[in-house]
């Protein structure tokens, strides 16, 4: 008996409840803060962010400069392997 009145009471604690409702002017309120507030990047930040743009730029550029070179030699290679094998002679490139 004890334990249903407990659990009544409980039940009808929230019978009163809302919803909360805001100011209605909190998000002009929270908006104008957060303007208000100065945008702050360290110069230290920003000379680190440069250097690293140019790190990946020149590599990105010498990766782009080898590649020809590279695969230039590697057909090379793979077409003196095939001519050795089939025992064909390759001519002369000019």
């Amino acid at each position: 008996m004890k334990q249903e009145q407990d659990i009544d009471r409980i039940l009808n604690s929230l019978d009163g409840a809302q919803r909360a409702e805001a100011s209605p002017y909190l998000y002009s309120k929270i908006r104008s803060r957060l303007d208000d507030r100065p945008v702050v990047v360290s110069t230290a930040l920003a000379w680190r962010l440069a250097v690293v743009v140019a790190v990946v730029a020149a590599l990105n550029l010498y990766t782009l400069a080898a590649l020809p070179a590279q695969k230039q030699t590697q057909n090379e290679t793979t077409a003196a392997a095939v001519a050795t094998d089939y025992s064909i002679g390759l001519p002369a490139a000019y």
